[in-house]
């Protein structure tokens, strides 16, 4: 099912591989092919992110019945307006599982600075921009 392609928005960073899967919903099984080809090509973690709750609830049965355990575990079925939640669990890039930052395999003590509301509310509109071009790209293309 599917291939490797190109996906509708990558997150790439020292230690995350993140695709995120705009589910516009031509089909279930088109949507479940995208969710396929993005495990396919090397990303860690595939973010389903359909604009319409009732598509999360419908890709996301068909999904856990269509996958094994081990693919869908990396699957995350994510409403827009909560994405910035995944990032957030995710954690920053540079730790190791324990939380411990690592660089160039060197434990390193470091200060975070929590950052200003203004900041973390510039980030998530970013964010959702994104995702909302990518919305509308691929709608626009639906459409054609």
């Amino acid at each position: 099912m599917g291939s490797v392609g190109k996906v509708d928005v990558a997150i790439v960073n020292g230690k995350h591989r993140i695709a995120c899967e705009v589910a516009v919903i031509n089909t279930i099984k088109y949507e479940l092919q995208n969710i396929q080809k993005c495990s396919n090509s090397g990303f860690d973690k595939v973010a389903v992110i359909p604009p319409v709750e009732k598509n999360l609830r419908k890709i996301q049965n068909c999904a856990d019945a269509e996958f094994t355990l081990q693919q869908i575990s990396k699957v995350y079925f994510i409403a827009p307006e909560n994405f910035h939640l995944f990032l957030d669990s995710v954690g920053p890039a540079g730790q190791d599982e324990n939380g411990q930052e690592k660089a160039k395999g060197y434990d390193v003590t470091a200060v975070i600075k929590q950052s200003a509301e203004s900041d973390i509310t510039e980030k998530k509109r970013t964010i959702l921009d994104i995702l909302s071009n990518a919305m509308k790209r691929k709608s626009k293309t639906k459409n054609d």
